[in-house]
């Protein structure tokens, strides 16, 4: 069981006590729809649901401890001893960070991207199943508040940790690398996301890389560079202490693709490094994805054949060609999590090479968000991409 140290909490927050808290806590949440047992519930003041209404369910729920931003009357201290603090998202970060610093024995994994965060992070946790116990982020939780939880949920007994780190506008990622103080870092590739808050793709790509200013001095660094904004981000830390591996679908790569078959919804994939393994992720860009992983796991002494087995049997995570059968023998590959020009360019060919070519194939699209006054020019070109594949129909909305 995961036990927080909380004895010095106030300290650290800078906030005070009211009742006596407990030195540790089992867990750390913001959902009091979810066992709470033995651990702490952190009131977040969102835009629709207040925590701070939410304490006795909190209690209910098995919480022994809360933080909060505003004392409510009449509350039982004795029942849930309360530490107040001026912004709890900021003492959430906070904690985290402090319980980073005790996971000595587990190797932290950061992994940033424009696109591929968290199928890179599945398939990693997929090959590291056979490596012990281990946690990784749940879903896509990549901000402030997720990236906390996820260090939160992690024990001294872990042997690796994978956090996924995203941004909507500048400074992001270092504010949560620091937090993260990572081992390893990912960086999965830059595109043209996120124009709205950054402008262009490089500023995109300077985002991403400051991820490897909070990298630990005998980390590890893999990087995708396979677009080329990156790679002057990458000249300008030439005198880091940590290892960088790059990695792609160039030969311009230290680790790159060499070959791939492709077998319906799988595909068998071969490295430069002349490692071929099944993945059960389809699309050129999934092949990529698992080209960090085998060498994280390589760092890790997992074996060969445990590798093939996790990538073999790795399933997408939710709406990322996530296959759904109707009744009437229709199939539908949900790809509606996110999307940018790359990935919906990705989505494009990968329908296509997942599809019989004596299929009909149907492709329903929506809007690409936060692209800023480029969107547009960038509508048009991922709209041209669609003429190069053979799709029957394609319906916009």
């Amino acid at each position: 069981m995961t036990a927080i140290d909380i004895s010095n909490l106030d300290d650290i927050t800078k906030g005070s006590w009211l009742g006596v808290p407990p030195q540790c806590v089992a867990r750390v949440g913001i959902d009091t729809r979810k066992s709470l047992e033995s651990g702490m519930f952190v009131a977040i003041a969102g835009q629709n649901h207040d925590g701070h209404e939410h304490l006795a369910a909190a209690k209910e729920s098995g919480a022994i401890a809360a933080m909060v931003e505003r004392v409510p009357e009449q509350h039982d201290f004795s029942q849930l001893p309360l530490l107040v603090v001026d912004s709890c998202r900021i003492c959430l970060g906070k904690m985290a960070a402090r319980h980073r610093q005790t996971l000595t024995s587990t190797l932290v994994v950061a992994i940033t991207g424009s696109a591929g965060k968290t199928t890179t992070r599945q398939i990693l946790e997929s090959v590291l199943a056979s490596h012990g116990p281990g946690t990784a982020s749940i879903r896509s939780f990549n901000n402030d508040l997720g990236v906390p939880l996820t260090l939160l949920s992690a024990g001294d007994s872990d042997r690796w940790l994978l956090a996924e780190v995203g941004t909507n506008a500048p400074g992001e990622i270092l504010h949560l690398g620091k937090m993260v103080q990572p081992d390893v870092v990912i960086i999965t590739g830059t595109g043209r996301a996120h124009l709205e808050g950054f402008g262009n793709e490089a500023s995109v790509a300077r985002e991403k890389a400051s991820l490897l200013d909070t990298l630990s001095a005998d980390g590890y660094a893999y990087v995708n560079i396979d677009r080329p904004a990156i790679l002057p981000e990458l000249a300008d830390r030439h005198a880091h202490k940590w290892s960088l591996v790059t990695y792609g679908n160039t030969s311009q790569a230290k680790v790159f693709l060499t070959n791939r078959e492709i077998h319906n919804e799988q595909q068998i994939i071969t490295t430069s490094e002349g490692f071929t393994s099944p993945c059960g992720l389809a699309g050129l860009h999934n092949a990529i994805n698992a080209l960090p992983v085998i060498e994280v796991a390589k760092l890790l002494k997992v074996s060969c054949d445990d590798m093939r087995k996790g990538l073999a049997s790795v399933t997408p995570p939710p709406m990322r060609m996530e296959r759904l059968e109707l009744p009437n023998a229709t199939s539908v590959w949900n790809d509606a999590y996110n999307a940018n020009p790359e990935s919906m360019t990705a989505a494009f060919t990968t329908f296509c090479e997942m599809t019989e070519a004596n299929q009909r194939r149907v492709a329903i699209v929506g809007d690409m968000l936060e692209l800023g006054d480029k969107s547009p020019q960038l509508h048009r070109e991922v709209g041209a991409s669609v003429a190069d594949v053979p799709v029957d129909l394609l319906v916009g909305i």
